[in-house]
């Protein structure tokens, strides 16, 4: 599974079928549209490395360039598949080690989706799914070009035989870095989009991700959570749509799909991306720069002293004392009519306008449109949107207040100033000490309770042999509560729920205390109902001592109870099972002294075992 993380936009840029240029994070980058083709002669992904019977699903590999390739304010030799469920490409600066991978260098990730071998599927028809690379060219001026060929999409592949898949996704493209100049290439080849109904919503989603791709430095990523303001390229495939930070681009992706962002790249589509080389462009400077493609004229730096050179020297001194001639002109650098051999400026100095050199030509124009960057308006042409600009050189998506909110982020309506929009207010417990304090709420309603409304009801005198229940009434479903242990000794557990506690008192039973303890979804402390105390009743005999009008075992029951008379009882009456309504569910004729009731028909609970006028608690459980 190849996933790609997508990373922050720092500048906006154009896309044509032709050709368009911008500043993007210290690349110049052109959209272009060139024939698409596939690696020959190149060295394949060896199956040994497949970490699938049959095909690969998140390989581990390694790729030596053959040469150092700069990126940013770093270089690196070999590049690293690590099999982390993405193609990541990390660049190390130490050669790739199976399971040890020194990422210091640069992350690079292609492109956002869960990538898979679709040899996996066992269809023969849907072709090859490989990885190849190789490097061409002499040394200084070499390329590497790795290719992704015919991948598909880890959730297609993996559905296939569930959902009787037929038509499969597929994605091809290369990267080619070049030694020469450090530019890069992402170039895609052919692919498809599979119609399945069933991944009509999905496929939405996939076709907004197939559309992105990013290049970062290992120091703008973080743990795959936090993207720096630098180092960072992103770029949508099909359109010059953009956003200004990661968290608009998520904000969007979560709420529905960016229309924008459609459809997969075509074939043929192509990003270059050049390094942006900015510093000083005038050759008569001290510091001139023949590589600058971004002049920076602020940045040139010329002779302290009128006409002499960088060293301090004089350019014309005729007679060889070491002072430098006489002649007036102007002294500044920058104008177009600068003569450094002047040692008096005579006020002739002609300055280009800012933003343009001498000839009238920009110095910069991002977008090639041709207005100087300094002089670009960015602005909607809608005069409802908060961004809206009259007459705007850069057209930018239009921004709109989120509804109940202004342009300036503020709410319309609110009445009790707490920065909660009246419409967007929560209604409930909002004290953070309450039993049902609620995180969400916004605005307190009354509704916050110190104890639990509910009540603990049962027995609170017992004898030893006496089977003790004690529930809980109110509510409950609205809550997730327990009991304490407060009647945990001397006491045989039979049952024990959130809303029942069932057991028999034991012999040394003196007497305990049972609160119920309810543990709040979103409180910070655990709630409590007020206690029931359970006391022994020191006035009755044990029934164990045989006071008891008749005996009964086992208690609780699964299938069967015995029932013992005593002797005094004489034989012929009836044994009759009651129910908490004071229904009659069984009636057994006690034909002799011990009597066998069969009670595997009845279902779990508490019931009353009746005989003349005395009545046991009976608890059937299985």
């Amino acid at each position: 599974m190849l996933r790609i993380a997508v990373a922050a936009i720092l500048l906006p840029f154009f896309s044509s079928s032709t050709q368009a240029q911008s500043e993007i994070s210290g690349y110049w980058l052109e959209i272009l549209d060139e024939p698409y083709e596939t690696l020959s002669d190149a060295t394949n992904l060896d199956t040994a490395q497949w970490d699938e019977q049959g095909g690969w699903d998140d390989p581990v590999f390694g790729m030596e360039l053959g040469f150092d390739f700069t990126f940013f304010d770093g270089s690196f030799n070999t590049l690293v598949q690590p099999g982390e469920s993405s193609i990541m490409l990390y660049g190390v600066e130490s050669p790739y080690v199976v399971g040890y991978s020194p990422y210091t260098s640069v992350w690079m990730p292609l492109v956002e989706l869960d990538l898979v071998d679709l040899g996996l599927t066992g269809i023969d028809s849907l072709g090859l799914s490989t990885f190849r690379w190789k490097t061409t060219g002499e040394p200084g001026s070499q390329v590497f070009a790795f290719e992704c060929l015919n991948a598909g999409v880890y959730d297609e592949v993996a559905e296939a035989e569930d959902l009787g898949l037929t038509d499969f996704t597929n994605v091809t493209f290369q990267l080619r870095l070049y030694e020469e100049d450090g530019s890069i290439e992402l170039h895609f080849g052919d692919s498809h989009l599979a119609s399945n109904a069933f991944w009509t919503e999905y496929y939405s989603y996939l076709g907004l991700l197939y559309n992105l791709h990013a290049f970062l430095t290992a120091e703008a990523y973080d743990g795959g959570y936090y993207y720096d303001d630098g180092g960072i390229i992103i770029t949508n495939a099909n359109t010059g749509f953009s956003y200004e930070n990661i968290d608009e681009l998520f904000a969007d992706l979560y709420s529905g799909p960016v229309a924008p962002f459609t459809g997969f790249p075509s074939e043929g589509r192509m990003f270059r991306y050049s390094p942006l080389v900015g510093g000083c462009h005038i050759e008569t400077a001290c510091n001139y720069d023949p590589a600058v493609t971004a002049p920076t004229p602020e940045d040139c730096i010329f002779p302290e002293e009128p006409g002499t050179d960088c060293d301090g020297n004089c350019l014309n001194d005729t007679t060889g004392d070491g002072l430098c001639d006489e002649m007036t002109g102007c002294t500044d650098g920058l104008a177009c009519n600068y003569n450094p051999e002047a040692t008096a400026d005579d006020d002739s100095c002609d300055l280009p306008e800012e933003g343009y050199g001498c000839d009238g030509e920009c110095l910069v124009d991002t977008d090639g449109d041709g207005v100087c960057n300094p002089f670009e308006i960015e602005g909607c042409e809608d005069p409802e949107a908060c961004n809206y600009v009259e007459g705007p050189t850069d057209i930018v998506p239009c921004e709109y207040p989120v509804e109940y909110y202004g342009c300036d982020g503020l709410c319309i309506n609110d009445e009790d100033e707490d920065g909660v929009c009246d419409e967007l207010e929560v209604f409930g417990c909002t004290d953070f000490g309450a039993c049902n304090f609620e995180w969400f709420a916004t605005e307190d309603d009354g509704s916050c309770y110190d104890t639990l409304p509910l009540t603990l009801v049962g027995d609170t005198l017992v004898s030893v042999g006496d089977t003790l229940t004690i529930v809980v009434e109110g509510p409950v479903e609205e809550f997730n509560g327990e009991f304490n242990s407060g009647c945990a000794f001397d006491i045989e557990l039979v049952e024990l729920s959130s809303t029942q506690f069932v057991g028999v008192v034991q012999e040394g039973f003196d007497g305990c205390t049972l609160t119920y303890i309810e543990y709040p979804y979103y409180g910070y402390y655990p709630c409590y109902t007020e206690p029931i105390n359970i006391v022994l009743d020191t006035t009755s005999t044990d029934v164990l001592e045989g006071s008891f009008a008749f005996r009964m075992f086992p208690n609780p029951a699964t299938t069967e109870v015995l029932v013992e008379l005593p002797a005094s009882e004489k034989v012929g009456g009836s044994v009759t099972l009651v129910n908490a309504l004071g229904q009659t569910l069984l009636t057994q004729r006690t034909a002799a002294r011990l009597v066998t009731l069969d009670v595997s028909s009845v279902p779990n609970g508490v019931y009353h075992l009746q005989l003349g006028t005395e009545s046991r608690k009976l608890v059937i459980q299985r």
